[in-house]
């Protein structure tokens, strides 16, 4: 369910998620496996694995929610 939570979360905006989603990516972008909105650890578009809750870091850089 992970990915698809993160696309129903985009499409349907909430303040909170938006701000975890934001918190990700800051330190998404710092990571070496950034590339162009895509992580080349797991592959995922970053746009919709960070609004989704139960979606991990591959690399263990996102805090628990």
């Amino acid at each position: 369910m992970g990915i698809i939570e993160g696309i129903k979360n985009t499409v349907k905006k909430n303040a909170e998620i938006e701000k975890i989603a934001a918190d990700r990516l800051i330190i998404c972008k710092m990571c070496p496996n950034y590339n162009n909105g895509v992580c080349r650890a797991c592959g995922c578009l970053l746009s919709f694995k960070t609004r989704s809750l139960n979606e991990k870091c591959p690399k263990g850089l996102w805090t628990e929610v």
